[in-house]
């Protein structure tokens, strides 16, 4: 695959919105679709409240800027915090009550990887 190539591929996958229209823009229109993220930080800098919002936006139709799909959360700390997912997935269903489920955290799996094997 030439770089050429890599970039018309770029353009064509479907992308997630942030949720940010600036951001959005910086990343050529969003998150690519099936793929994978890194973010790298200092503490504190909103990493880990971004991975978050974008685990709830992939479940809300395309209609709205989301993939109508589910995700995963893998997270490297012993502290994963449930509790802020619970609430932004809570603001996002009394946001859009029509378009998630009931049960807005459904499709938004989570896995903790603590080391090496």
């Amino acid at each position: 695959m030439t770089p050429q190539n890599l970039i018309l591929l770029s353009l064509s996958t479907p992308k997630l919105s942030i949720g940010c229209p600036i951001l959005d823009d910086c990343l050529g229109g969003g998150i690519p679709y099936n793929s994978i993220i890194e973010l790298v930080g200092e503490s504190g800098s909103g990493k880990t409240q971004l991975c978050l919002q974008l685990r709830v936006i992939a479940q809300l139709p395309p209609s709205h800027d989301g993939l109508g799909g589910s995700s995963v959360y893998i997270f490297t700390k012993f502290n994963f915090s449930f509790r802020r997912l619970q609430q932004l997935g809570n603001l996002y269903h009394a946001s859009y009550p029509n378009l998630i489920r009931l049960e807005p955290l459904e499709d938004i799996y989570v896995h903790g990887v603590h080391d090496a094997q």
